[in-house]
């Protein structure tokens, strides 16, 4: 029988400095399945790092931090944490070297979406 999700974590960053991709793979080694790699849920697609996570765990505050370190001020992107227990949606939007953070009900997801 497979566990419930409560966590599903998505970013995509553009522009940060060297090393995001590997600190953020060391701060989420802990979070991943048993049969999944850090090495797999936070990827790099040439300029783009990704992170692709859904599970029980993920240590957003320690990531966020991950990510504040390597801002730039060409860094863009958002990585988003929705929280399907507390039916929350947490967005941190990465732009001209800072992070802004919102957070709302999943019910309306589309704002922040800009629709």
């Amino acid at each position: 029988m497979s566990q419930p999700l409560i966590l599903k974590v998505y970013a995509s960053i553009a522009g940060a400095s060297e090393g995001l991709a590997d600190e953020l793979r060391e701060a989420v080694q802990d979070a991943v399945h048993a049969d999944e790699s850090p090495a797999e849920t936070v990827t790099e697609d040439g300029p783009l790092v990704l992170v692709s996570f859904e599970g029980l765990y993920f240590p957003v505050e320690e990531a966020a931090g991950c990510i504040k370190r390597h801002l730039t001020r060409e860094t863009t992107g958002k990585m988003d944490v929705l929280d399907l227990e507390n039916w929350t949606i947490t967005r941190f939007t990465l732009q001209g070297g800072f992070m802004q953070e919102r957070s709302g009900s999943l019910n309306n997801a589309l704002d922040f979406n800009g629709f």
